[in-house]
């Protein structure tokens, strides 16, 4: 649904990241370990982003590069992996990592 969002990086913190994009804020949901790698507040930012609608609640998600995005939306695709898990997981490890991890099936990690 959309693609990226481009526009003045209002707030980050653990929980979320906010971007004024046209007098309208969005609030993103992004990896842990992307937080440091944004810019400083008020500052320009560029997210790729993942919309997603379940039952009863609707969420954005952001990433710095298209293909974090991208594994973000493979492993929701995962049993068992639902949107908060894989950004856990996108938060915590490497992506080269993670990738090593299913190639292996290292089930463990």
């Amino acid at each position: 649904m959309y693609e990226f969002l481009k526009g003045i990086l209002i707030e980050k913190n653990a929980k979320k990241v906010v971007v004024e994009v046209g007098s309208v804020g969005y609030r993103l949901l992004v990896p842990f370990n992307q937080l440091a790698k944004l810019p400083e507040l008020e500052c320009e930012v560029f997210l790729y982003t993942h919309f997603h609608q379940k039952e009863n609640e609707v969420s954005l998600f952001g990433f710095i590069h298209e293909k974090e995005r991208n594994f973000f939306e493979m492993l929701i695709q995962i049993s068992g992996v639902g949107p908060k898990m894989a950004l856990t997981l996108l938060g915590h490890f490497e992506l080269k990592d993670l990738l090593f991890a299913l190639h292996q099936k290292d089930v463990k990690l």
